[in-house]
């Protein structure tokens, strides 16, 4: 398992949160319009739309009773026409003896054409035909009927009067005749002289022919069709809604295929039988009316909704899309660059102002924190490694404070009394040194005491200058650690011309000369040999003494034999080189993987967290990365640090 460092992450590519909250917006905005616009037409659909249809429908019942009533007012006409001729004297006086002038002026055919009456009959009391006529319209000739013989109408005939007298008309209404509906209308005629006696009934007619439709036609505006009902053909339509009609007391309304509706009535006889049945063809202008409306009011809402859209998106745009779009886009470019000291400036006064002058400052006030961290960490860092080298520093002096004593056992045993008293013997027998050396017992000794005096003070200066050189030895391996520590602290930042592969040994021995010997510890190096790269040694050399340490560390909390610290540069591509420095020690846990280069973030009772986490911030200082990969406790761990091959960018080459 690998992880790389939470801390200051490399960044590709922009985010593109605020895109994602514009397409939110707007689809957001468009289906609140949709929903609208859909409800809007639901509504006016089944609503408005069924308004126009009970509308249409009402008024195609008023047309229907515009028709039933201009055949009422024919009725009415017919009559009143009736009454007139009726209430003639010489009428009266026709019907009582046939005779006068009213055979020449009253029954004139152009009179009747004119009156548009198409059937004249006087008849006596009895149903005697006095005089009779009927006219088909038609035709234009002369025509008969079966309910009006000429000879004589039955005295139980509907329409003679008998024994009544004034009133408006005898009778009144429709009959059914093999020649189609007749409107009559049937008056008294009295007696010329008492003007009380019903002397006869004059009777008149007009058919409800093509002639008479077409005026009330034109009198309603309304076209209709009617059929007889005792005998005449119906057709399909008519037939299958008859039923429905003369059930209802109202009249029927049918939707047909071409754009009309049919209003169906029926109308009853003078013996209240129903007699014809009348259909007025209504075109459906409302409905289409209404559609057109309900179709004009979805296209304007509609273009209403897009106008708002568009309003809303440009205006959510231009006062909060943007300027989130840049203070985005900033916060991912100063993640992505880690470069805290560029300011958005973003110059508003409302909350998205605030917050980018916050995000300016905090980004400051970050980096600030940032600089003070990396110089804690790293002082934390070389305080760690200065404690190491102290730690052989003390050994180094320990040696030497064995060395000065054995100095001092060396320099009591240099025999300086033997010396003494010899020098003292000598200058006794300085006369007879000769005689005393040859004949003297104590002379014959003496050259065999100078000898052994001589052959002591060999040894005990061998020891002397053995002693000297371990401490010289110890003082120059002092100095070499106390420059080697004052190398590392030097100045970063700088790029220098250097082998890698050099400063991977310079940072073992550093870290060597900071630990107690370790007898097990078997180093395994694979350098692929490359060439001088462009580097910031001493930030290298530490990321890479901060990664040997950890390493040598992680083995030493553990019985972990032999020990095996990995050394490895490879080259990954032309532009990145790698170095991996591995162990077989404690290993890390998938749960503390991510968390390994937190500030902080330590295992070691007597660590503080500082070590790694400075390591990856130098090495994404230097445009590189920092990684780790265990697999798991106990199974030791690998850190890869990726550099570029040339940085000369990072800093001044030297």
């Amino acid at each position: 398992m690998t992880t790389t460092p939470p801390v200051f992450p490399r960044r590709s590519g922009a985010l593109s949160a605020a895109m994602d909250l514009r397409t939110k917006i707007v689809i957001t905005l468009f289906a609140v319009v949709t929903v609208y616009a859909v409800s809007d037409h639901f509504v006016q659909q089944n609503l408005l739309s069924k308004r126009f249809v009970q509308l249409e429908r009402g008024e195609a019942l008023r047309d229907m009773e515009r028709i039933t009533a201009a055949i009422e007012d024919q009725l009415t006409q017919l009559d009143q026409l009736c009454l007139i001729k009726a209430s003639r004297a010489d009428a009266r006086a026709f019907v009582s003896d046939a005779g006068g002038s009213y055979r020449e002026t009253g029954l004139d055919q152009d009179t009747l054409r004119t009156e548009r009456v198409d059937l004249l009959y006087f008849c006596a009391g009895d149903g005697r035909v006095i005089w009779g006529a009927i006219h088909d319209p038609e035709t234009g000739r002369a025509a008969t009927l079966r309910e009006f013989p000429r000879q004589r109408l039955s005295v139980s005939h509907p329409l003679l009067a008998r024994g009544r007298v004034g009133g408006r008309s005898a009778v009144d209404g429709i009959m059914s005749t093999e020649r189609g509906p007749l409107l009559v209308a049937a008056r008294a005629v009295l007696d010329p002289v008492n003007g009380q006696d019903i002397r006869g009934t004059l009777i008149l007619g007009r058919f409800v022919a093509d002639e008479m439709m077409g005026r009330i036609a034109s009198q309603t505006g309304v076209p209709f069709a009617r059929w007889q009902l005792d005998g005449q053909a119906l057709g399909a339509d008519e037939a299958e809604v008859l039923d429905d009609v003369t059930a209802s007391v109202d009249p029927v309304i049918r939707e047909r295929g071409d754009g009309e509706l049919h209003v169906y009535t029926e109308l009853a006889d003078i013996r209240d039988q129903p007699s014809m049945l009348v259909r007025a063809q209504v075109p459906r202008d409302i409905s289409r009316m209404g559609a057109a409306t309900v179709r004009y009011a979805l296209q304007s809402t509609l273009a209403a909704c897009l106008i708002l859209l568009l309003v809303l998106n440009k205006v959510l745009g231009r006062t909060i899309l943007d300027p989130l779009t840049r203070l985005t886009d900033h916060a991912v470019a100063v993640g992505a660059s880690d470069d805290l000291n560029a300011r958005l400036e973003l110059e508003r006064a409302d909350e998205l102002g605030v917050l980018a002058r916050e995000f300016d400052r905090m980004t400051e006030r970050l980096a600030v924190s940032r600089s003070a961290l990396l110089r804690t960490a790293r002082a934390a860092g070389m305080s760690e490694i200065a404690t190491g080298v102290l730690h052989n520093v003390g050994n180094v002096l320990n040696s030497a404070s064995v060395s000065t004593a054995v100095l001092g056992e060396k320099a009591r045993e240099l025999g300086a009394e033997d010396l003494s008293e010899l020098a003292e013997t000598l200058g006794r027998h300085a006369d007879d040194l000769a005689s005393f050396v040859a004949e003297d017992p104590r002379g014959v000794h003496l050259r065999p005491f100078i000898e052994a005096l001589a052959h002591n003070l060999e040894a005990v200066q061998a020891g002397i200058v053995a002693e000297v050189d371990s401490l010289n030895g110890g003082l120059e391996h002092i100095r070499e650690l106390i420059e080697s520590q004052q190398d590392l602290a030097g100045r970063g930042g700088i790029s220098e011309r250097c082998v890698l592969e050099e400063r991977v040994e310079e940072a073992l021995a550093f870290s060597t000369r900071a630990v107690e010997a370790e007898d097990d510890l078997q180093i395994e190096r694979d350098y692929e040999g490359l060439d001088e790269l462009l580097l910031e040694r001493h930030k290298v050399v530490e990321i890479l003494i901060n990664l040997i340490q950890n390493a040598r560390q992680a083995m030493a909390e553990g019985e972990y034999s032999p020990r095996r610290l990995g050394l490895r540069v490879r080259r990954t591509d032309e532009r990145r080189v790698r170095v991996e420095i591995s162990d077989n020690g404690v290993g890390i846990s998938a749960g503390d993987l991510t968390r390994v280069f937190a500030l902080g973030f330590t295992t070691r009772p007597d660590g503080h967290g500082f070590g790694l986490h400075s390591a990856a911030n130098a090495a994404t200082e230097m445009g590189g990365s920092l990684t780790v990969h265990s697999d798991g406790p106990g199974r030791g761990a690998t850190f890869v640090l990726e550099l570029p091959a040339e940085i000369e960018r990072a800093g001044v080459e030297v």
